[in-house]
């Protein structure tokens, strides 16, 4: 197991959406709002809230809020640092959306550039 934590500047991007073979990983939020995507599900985690991202399930997580975002994070293999420093990291594309704006659709998070794969992340 690692632990660390890390603080998010407002607006800035986490990681591209990716998934993690081997590895489960979770995340504590100790101040701010964290946006969250696991799966085809999207989570605002507040202040003293924990959300888990279970290996095989790809996710991503920025900031697009207007405060810092302070976490903690908790991977089950240690060895996992070394590979987002390494860039070894499976990166896939945004999920699908539909358009943004569009009645009842909440935005999903999107590459600002509309790439094939995200790498900095902003809101509809």
């Amino acid at each position: 197991m690692a632990l660390g934590d890390g603080r998010i500047a407002p607006g800035a991007p986490g990681p591209g959406r990716h998934v993690h073979t081997h590895e489960d990983e979770g995340i504590y939020v100790v101040a701010g709002v964290l946006t969250v995507e696991v799966g085809d599900e999207r989570h605002e985690v507040g202040p003293e809230s924990f959300i888990w991202l279970p290996r095989e399930v790809p996710h991503v997580f920025a900031n697009l809020g207007h405060e810092e975002v302070w976490t903690l994070g908790l991977i089950s293999s240690p060895g996992l640092t070394g590979m987002f420093q390494a860039g070894r990291v499976l990166r896939l594309p945004p999920r699908p959306s539909g358009p943004c704006g569009a009645a009842g659709h909440q935005p999903a998070l999107r590459s600002p550039s509309g790439g094939g794969t995200t790498s900095a992340l902003t809101a509809c």
